[in-house]
C-alpha cells in the first residue's frame, strides 16, 4: 500500500503522509500499525473530517479515529496528584 507524501490538507501544507509516519516511531500506535495516535488527532484538529482521515489512511476504520480521540482526551484529563516535599 502506498501513502501520499502530501496528504490532503486543505491549506496545501506538508500533510500526514509516509515521510511523517515513518520518522515517528515513539508514542502510541493504532492497532499495532505504524500510524501514531498523535497523527490522527492532529489531522482532526486541523479540520479534517473522519471521512477525509479515512480517505488518506484507508486501512483505518472510523472506530480507530474515535478511539484515537478518546485516548487523547484521557491523556490530557486533569488529575489530582499528591505533591510531597523531598526529604
Amino acid at each position: 500500500m502506498t501513502m501520499s507524501t502530501t496528504g490532503s490538507r486543505r491549506d496545501g501544507g506538508c500533510g500526514y503522509g509516509a515521510a511523517t509516519t515513518l520518522r515517528s516511531w515513539a508514542g502510541r500506535r493504532i492497532r499495532g500499525m505504524r500510524v501514531p495516535v498523535a497523527t490522527v488527532v492532529a489531522m482532526v484538529a486541523d479540520g479534517m473530517s473522519v471521512q477525509e482521515v479515512l480517505d488518506d489512511l484507508p486501512y483505518l476504520e472510523a472506530e480507530d479515529v474515535a478511539e484515537s480521540l478518546r485516548y487523547a482526551a484521557e491523556a490530557v484529563r486533569e488529575r489530582e496528584l499528591p505533591l510531597t516535599r523531598p526529604a
